[in-house]
């Protein structure tokens, strides 16, 4: 049996919808990105939703829209995606990682305050593997220090934790729709957020500061543009937002799968000596992005290969980013600068986690698992 790490959920209704916007004459923005937007707002109860065209734009505009850059430093974890810390140093801010939650992964906001340093400017939580950080907690202390706050929600879409979704209590909420994310387009992101004010300013930077979208540009009824600032070219096309529209309206359905095949591995994995799993606070919903194992350090690359050997796809998520050749160069980090972020990344093997993985496979995958470990 071959069981791949991740197989996308498209079907009948996203190649419909992706059928009529090839039919179009242009596959820039649309009226489907709009309805992306709104559906999206509404699903996690914000006021507004600004679509781009991947994960690194969204942070990048999120940063640049609230004036984090040169001479600023941005607290995140080390079990950050490369393109969160990627868009924080292309703004010119310095990353400061602090160290995570051994249970969870997630960073530890309890360690946070000591961190903070008169060039700290804000905070970018990640929510690893679908389970939200104490944003509770990350909101007090933003608004102690008066730094600013931006999830990294990229894993996170369907997330709640204590009846707090992605970007009901931050600046910002950055979600993706990557390869691997919960509804996906291949490439895409979103920014949502509560500040008309600051939704206006990312809907133009997003579009070359141009307060006209690609459409109307190319309409010859619209006067040559102009523009007042510098912006980025990340508006979302309207085949990504094709293919999300569908995956949106099935999204609680999506996730009951993918959360009924997450129990089955814990309760599974729960009575295996040396294998261990992320945990789920309770009061949360994690939004199941990522199932992952933590074995032990030594084995892991054993582990991977005799799994693969057995048809079973893994993968790591993530490579701590301190430990990365340039960011250790640039930033001046070591090995054991951050024990638990470390040890995690060391341990770490994510298995096959797909609605469309059926009760035979999830069987093989435990079985394999067991048999290997």
């Amino acid at each position: 049996m071959k069981i791949e790490l991740y197989r996308h959920c498209l079907g009948h209704d996203e190649i419909e919808q992706a059928m009529d916007a090839l039919q179009r004459p242009l596959l820039c923005s649309s009226d489907r990105v709009t309805r992306l937007e709104s559906g999206l707002a509404q699903v996690l109860g914000v006021r507004h939703c600004v679509a781009v065209n991947n994960n690194t734009n969204a942070i990048t505009l999120a940063l640049h829209a609230l004036d984090v850059g040169r001479d600023h430093e941005v607290i995140l974890s080390p079990l950050s995606p490369l393109e969160t810390v990627s868009a924080i140093m292309h703004a010119g801010a310095k990353p400061a990682f602090v160290d995570v939650e051994p249970d969870t992964g997630n960073i530890n906001a309890e360690r946070i305050e000591a961190s903070i340093t008169p060039q700290t400017k804000a905070i970018v939580p990640m929510h690893l593997y679908g389970q939200m950080a104490d944003m509770a907690m990350l909101r007090e202390i933003a608004d102690r220090s008066h730094l600013l706050l931006i999830e990294d929600a990229s894993h996170c879409l369907e997330g709640r934790r204590e009846g707090v979704r992605p970007g009901q209590l931050s600046d910002a909420a950055c979600l993706g729709f990557h390869s691997t994310a919960n509804i996906s387009a291949g490439q895409g992101a979103a920014i949502v957020l509560n500040d008309s004010d600051l939704a206006q300013r990312l809907r133009r930077l997003r579009n070359l500061s141009v307060s006209e979208t690609q459409a109307d540009r190319c309409d010859c009824l619209h006067m040559p543009c102009d523009i007042d600032a510098l912006g980025f070219d990340s508006e979302m096309d309207d085949l990504r937002a094709a293919l999300l529209l569908p995956q949106l309206r099935r999204i609680e359905e999506l996730w009951s799968r993918r959360d009924e095949i997450c129990k089955r591995y814990e309760k599974a994995f729960d009575r295996i000596e040396n294998v261990y799993f992320p945990r789920v606070r309770p009061g949360s919903k994690s939004a199941r992005n990522l199932f992952t194992i933590w074995v032990e350090a030594s084995r892991r690359h054993e582990i991977i290969q005799q799994l693969g050997e057995r048809g079973v796809g893994t993968g790591v998520f993530f490579r701590p980013l301190h430990l990365h050749t340039y960011l250790r160069q640039e930033l001046g980090y070591q090995p054991s600068d951050f024990l638990v972020a470390e040890s995690i990344g060391a341990r770490s093997i994510a298995l096959p986690l797909y609605p469309d993985l059926t009760q035979p496979q999830v069987e093989y995958v435990i079985e394999q698992v067991r048999a290997v470990v």
